[in-house]
């Protein structure tokens, strides 16, 4: 299937979406891995309130995954 990703803030942020070809179970997992991987090669991104937010293909919220743990 295809999902979309994109880097937000959720208020005033988007980042260009990225088209990914994944099943539903590793797109959920994308969700999770993508802000792991960002932070460790990008650390300056903590405490920016940014999001790595996964859509199927007809928009829909599959998984939105802060950078930063919840507080």
């Amino acid at each position: 299937m295809r999902f979309i990703y994109s880097i937000t803030d959720l208020t005033t942020y988007e980042s260009d979406a990225l088209a990914i070809d994944l099943n539903e179970r590793e797109a959920r997992l994308f969700g999770v891995r993508m802000p792991q991987a960002l932070l460790t090669a990008m650390p300056d991104l903590t405490g920016l309130g940014i999001c790595i937010a996964v859509y199927n293909d007809e928009g829909q919220p599959i998984s939105i995954v802060p950078l930063d743990p919840m507080q």
